[in-house]
């Protein structure tokens, strides 16, 4: 969406919204006067629709930034491959942006060709605007390497395969914090819900042997 058009969007819904809880206000007033003290409902529906609205972007952000992450080594290894064909580069993203292994990445590469192919920016103009507006900053780091690697004519192969054995790095050093932070939850998981019962189990069979049972 655009700037504008998102805030109308917003605006529109938070009127409606307003419209709605004076209606359901309305309908509590005419079953009883008493029902007055849900007058709360004026504010807060609207309230929540413009929160709503607030926090949409920022959070399809991060949501994209997690996906991008997940798909980028994987994704540049592609790309790396491509490019030792030693291919016109925007193919590569032609390419990326029709397979489906990579969603997120794709639709960052559309932009790309979008820009390209429509708006009539040359690739290395392209691949900056696109890194400028991405959420993800790795994916930033990559196209706007891209594009200082296209305008110096430097090997976009070797590139594109020291940024893949970078990316596949940090991609397995995560998932390896992932895997000690499910076995630290396993650990407390297995000592509040399994231990600890036969523990407390064990000393009231102790106690009632020794004869300090409850009675």
């Amino acid at each position: 969406f655009l700037a504008s058009t998102y805030v109308s969007m917003a605006i529109m819904s938070v009127f409606i919204s307003f419209i709605v809880s004076l209606v359901i206000f309305g309908v509590l007033m005419a079953f009883s006067l008493s029902n007055w003290v849900y007058v709360w409902i004026i504010i807060l529906v609207p309230s929540l629709t413009a929160a709503i609205f607030y926090l949409q972007p920022s959070s399809e952000a991060n949501n994209l930034q997690k996906k991008v992450s997940q798909e980028l080594p994987f994704a540049t290894i592609h790309m790396a491959t491509i490019a030792s064909s030693e291919v016109e580069p925007t193919k590569i993203f032609k390419i990326i942006a029709l397979s489906k292994e990579y969603p997120s990445i794709g639709m960052e590469a559309r932009k790309i060709l979008a820009q390209v192919e429509v708006y009539g920016y040359d690739l290395v103009t392209s691949l900056k605007n696109v890194a400028a507006r991405t959420s993800n900053k790795k994916l930033a780091e990559l196209f706007g390497g891209i594009a200082t690697n296209i305008s110096t004519g430097g090997s976009l192969r070797n590139y594109l395969e020291k940024k893949a054995e970078n990316y596949l790095l940090d991609y397995q050093l995560e998932r390896q914090k992932y895997l000690a932070l499910a076995g630290t939850f396993m650990d407390v998981y297995i000592s509040i819900l399994i231990a600890a019962p036969l523990v407390l189990m064990m000393i009231f069979i102790v106690m009632n042997v020794s004869g300090l049972g409850f009675e």
